[in-house]
């Protein structure tokens, strides 16, 4: 198989991991609670919701997880839409929490109009990453999106957003270079 063939392979895989330097940034600035969809071999915080589970069937997180913490989630990128429904089920599931996802690029997708543009308030394109367990760059671009939590939206969400990229400059400058 040619190189092209291995890349596509890799790219049909559902499970990328977080690279380790780029969530430990954004957790330096949101200090997650949950990991929302994880594995043991990849989950990023010690509360998180595995394999075994369906969270898909979860109605509630309020007895995992407090009203005011963030969350997190890297959900399996399914080219069947799948990707969406847990973009769509965490944004339910968040509800005064705040969430940050990282999820591939999908722009002209209509589910990006539906669920992305209007669920988030802050969204970033940063590039392409090394994915744990990769062995290139993806062949696809992410964005970091962001859900303030309600307790972060006593403030403006674009004076939020000013007010953490101050606070935090160097570390967000890392994160979309």
């Amino acid at each position: 198989m040619g190189k092209q063939g291995k890349n596509v392979t890799e790219t049909r895989r559902e499970d990328w991991g977080t690279p380790d330097d780029l969530f430990d940034k954004l957790n330096d600035v949101f200090d997650f609670k949950l990991d929302l969809c994880a594995s043991k071999h990849n989950k990023k915080c010690d509360l998180f919701i595995g394999e075994d589970q369906d969270i898909m069937s979860f109605g509630t997180l309020d007895n995992i997880c407090g009203q005011s913490d963030y969350i997190w989630i890297n959900p399996p990128y399914k080219s069947n839409g799948g990707t969406k429904d847990f973009v769509k089920k965490a944004l339910e599931l968040s509800g005064s929490r705040g969430l940050v996802c990282l999820i591939p690029v999908a722009t002209g997708n209509k589910w990006w109009a539906e669920i992305v543009y209007p669920g988030f308030d802050s969204i970033i394109f940063p590039r392409r990453f090394g994915f744990k367990g990769g062995k290139n760059k993806s062949m696809f671009d992410c964005a970091i999106c962001i859900k303030w939590s309600n307790k972060d939206l006593t403030v403006d969400p674009i004076e939020k957003q000013s007010q953490l990229i101050v606070k935090n400059i160097g570390q967000l400058v890392d994160i979309i270079n």
